[in-house]
């Protein structure tokens, strides 16, 4: 419901990032942790980073202003 009462785009899915763990045990199972992004915006690159002391993984995103048109 987000998505649509907003003007941005969710550009994360299926990435798993809760819970976290060193030995993957529980192994991460739901990706609860979202990226967002407006128009103009590419996405390069996303991934989940690794058990860094949270109970959650970090969700490591590149993206990239689109070429305006003329």
């Amino acid at each position: 419901r987000f998505e649509g009462a907003v003007a941005l785009t969710r550009r994360t899915h299926l990435q798993p990032t809760w819970p976290s763990s060193d030995n993957l045990f529980p192994p991460p199972l739901f990706g609860i942790d979202h990226i967002f992004a407006g128009r103009g915006w590419l996405l390069e690159k996303v991934e989940v980073g690794p058990a860094i002391g949270s109970d959650h993984r970090p969700v490591i995103v590149n993206l990239a202003l689109e070429d305006p048109q003329p």
